[in-house]
């Protein structure tokens, strides 16, 4: 019944931590919950019999019975690592400027990616979001949350090894339904279903069929020298590209094909010799070449 329990590792130790529903409280070796789970944060029992806890905000210590003591030296046994983040042992949790608990103590890892304004955090090697007030913009249930992309403030997830998309404030834009998502130059996304690979836009808009085991994206299509529209794919174990609305320029027939396209021109392999196609499939130069390089 409880996320987060300590083991009475001392004999005389007669009640100990437990975690629930984002609260602490102790229970005694029978596994009764003698004070029930309503702290922000709590420590051990000392041999005094007293323990320090968080309460709506404010410190103080109790005794073994849940009673309120006023007159308590504990401190706190967690401290500061990285600004206010703190950590207990090995779990890791949140501090406000004052000092308080915002967030438990309770993650395998909490950190900040550079330029990010949240924080990542991570529980039985699932990750989530929160903000730099403790709350949780996304729980701990992703394998994975990509860093967002500047110009689109939008990130990948993945949860059961399905890919999803959220966006700034956070939320699921796209669900965890494809086997791969990865953006593409064009402001679209690349998507994995079934074994294949297709374009969409951001309202999961089919741009371009998922029919290829390969697609490489319009790498090209942002280059300061030679920039193209085409992407290259595979399909059926053979290469050929693709123009932004899907055409196939070159068909999808050939063992080996450059790369990229540059200057209109790609190298193809035919009976084991080299040569080019232009943008529409069309061979000018034949195949009759040992090796070639790119024009």
């Amino acid at each position: 019944v409880y996320e987060m329990c300590e083991s009475f590792y001392a004999s005389d130790l007669k009640l100990v931590r437990v975690f629930r529903d984002g609260k602490w409280g102790y229970i005694n070796k029978l596994g009764k919950e003698v004070i029930s789970c309503s702290f922000e944060d709590s420590e051990n029992f000392g041999h005094d019999g007293y323990a320090l806890v968080q309460f709506n905000g404010e410190r103080f210590c109790i005794d073994t019975l849940g009673n309120r003591i006023e007159a308590c030296d504990h401190v706190v046994q967690w401290r500061k690592t990285n600004g206010n983040i703190v950590n207990r042992g090995y779990v890791y949790g949140l501090v406000n400027n004052q000092g308080m608990v915002v967030m438990p103590v309770i993650y395998d890892q909490l950190y900040k990616m550079p330029n990010e304004k949240f924080y990542r955090c991570s529980r039985n090697k699932l990750v989530g979001l929160a903000n730099e007030k403790g709350e949780i913009l996304l729980p701990c249930e992703y394998e994975e949350i990509g860093q967002f992309w500047r110009d689109k403030n939008i990130a990948t997830i993945r949860r059961d090894t399905m890919y999803g998309v959220i966006d700034s404030n956070f939320k699921i834009i796209i669900p965890c339904e494809y086997e791969l998502i990865q953006g593409d130059l064009t402001g679209n996304l690349i998507f994995k279903k079934n074994g294949l690979f297709g374009l969409m836009d951001l309202n999961t808009t089919i741009l371009i069929p998922a029919l290829y085991q390969q697609f490489n994206g319009f790498r090209q299509i942002m280059y300061t020298r030679d920039p193209n529209p085409y992407a290259m794919v595979m399909r059926d174990s053979l290469y050929g590209y693709i123009n932004l609305k899907g055409k196939e320029v070159i068909p999808c027939k050939y063992k080996h094909l450059g790369y990229e396209i540059h200057n209109n021109r790609v190298f193809y392999q035919e009976n084991n010799k080299y040569g080019f196609l232009d943008t529409t499939g069309k061979a000018v130069v034949a195949p009759v070449y040992d090796r070639v390089f790119d024009f």
